[in-house]
């Protein structure tokens, strides 16, 4: 590393640092006024609100760094050209692209160090924070759901309920599709409700109606059944539970798994796949930033320093936008979910190469 790329990034750290405690503070504040009267009216004591601030911070820290490295880089570089610092630079022979290869760098170290961070850390003080704050504000959350439909991980047994009560571990109007003997005539079975055998583990239905069908007739049988217990209808009760988990309070390995339940399950999916996706693709945000900062300073030639702020952070907020469209298509079912998470990456990169192929240098 020579003198020139050991002055650039001094300049880029001194700036950064300052960037990502404002930025943190922001965060912080914006939290804590959403929620200033909350806690208020619960009295929660000012030493339990730090806390939560406190668990929050990495949180912050993680939103705050790319906006830090693009505000970071664009005043690194505008400073320099506002000086004419770079005139010399220039003026030796070195380009716009081998000046701004140590901020690149730092972008993409950056984009790493992000990733490891939120698996290591961020999952688990944003965890503690949420529930901490359940716990001063008094709001408690029920796992109790209507309206389900889910299947066994062979997909041959097909639940639907009216209600699943979670304190009593109970199903009320029950209907089960049974394709386990024979998948084109399915066994049909309608019980008022169902309750979970604990010790048994699997379902036992009450005030049942049970439609089999009759190869001999081609027709199906009506049975009357007081109760029925049957082994195989063994679904555990937590698939019917409502859906609360966040899937921003599990690391990867823990959110692979919870999507492959819900796949299985036969429960949507789709959103948090791509939520999944993201988990990789959001920290490389620091070094797209990065690229989109050091093309656009060269090609700007009045107002250097002005304008290379405000044009990055447009781009940056067209980032977001298009990152926030295509997620929702893919949590909608339009776009894949890879292509939600990823689509925005790929668009900015090229954009960012054909930026600095016309940067003047």
């Amino acid at each position: 590393m020579n003198l020139l790329d050991r002055m650039t990034l001094k300049s880029f750290f001194e700036t950064f640092i300052v960037s990502i405690l404002f930025f943190l503070m922001i965060i912080e504040l914006l939290d804590l006024f959403s929620n200033l009267w909350r806690y208020i009216n619960n009295n929660v004591p000012l030493i339990e609100i730090l806390k939560v601030s406190l668990l929050y911070a990495p949180k912050c820290i993680f939103y705050a760094l790319p906006v830090s490295v693009l505000f970071s880089v664009s005043y690194t570089l505008g400073t320099f050209y506002s000086r004419n610092e770079l005139i010399a630079v220039f003026g030796s022979g070195i380009s716009i692209y081998r000046f701004t290869i140590p901020l690149i760098i730092c972008g993409f170290f950056l984009s790493i160090f992000t990733f490891f961070f939120h698996e290591t850390v961020v999952i688990n003080t944003y965890s503690r924070k949420n529930e901490l704050t359940s716990e001063l504000l008094r709001t408690k959350t029920t796992f109790s759901n209507n309206n389900i439909t889910v299947m066994n991980s062979s997909r041959k047994i097909i639940y639907s309920a009216d209600f699943y009560n979670d304190s009593a571990k109970t199903l009320t109007s029950l209907m089960i599709i049974d394709r386990t003997a024979d998948i084109k005539n399915p066994v049909r079975i309608d019980c008022k409700w169902a309750a979970w055998n604990e010790k048994n583990e699997y379902w036992v239905l009450t005030d049942c109606r049970k439609y089999t069908f009759d190869q001999l007739t081609s027709e199906y049988k009506l049975e009357n059944i007081s109760t029925i217990e049957d082994k195989s209808y063994n679904l555990p009760p937590s698939t019917f539970r409502r859906i609360v988990k966040n899937i921003d309070e599990m690391n990867y390995i823990q959110a692979a798994e919870w999507i492959k339940t819900l796949k299985s399950a036969g429960l949507p999916h789709k959103s948090q796949l791509a939520e999944y996706y993201k988990r990789f693709s959001f920290p490389f945000t620091c070094l797209i930033v990065s690229i989109i900062a050091s093309s656009i300073g060269g090609n700007l030639r009045k107002n250097i320093l002005l304008m290379s702020l405000l044009s990055s952070l447009l781009l940056s907020v067209f980032y977001y936008i298009m990152q926030m469209v295509l997620m929702l298509f893919a949590k909608i079912g339009y776009i894949p979910p890879f292509a939600g998470a990823w689509g925005t990456f790929v668009f900015f990169i090229f954009m960012s190469i054909a930026m600095f192929r016309y940067a003047k240098t």
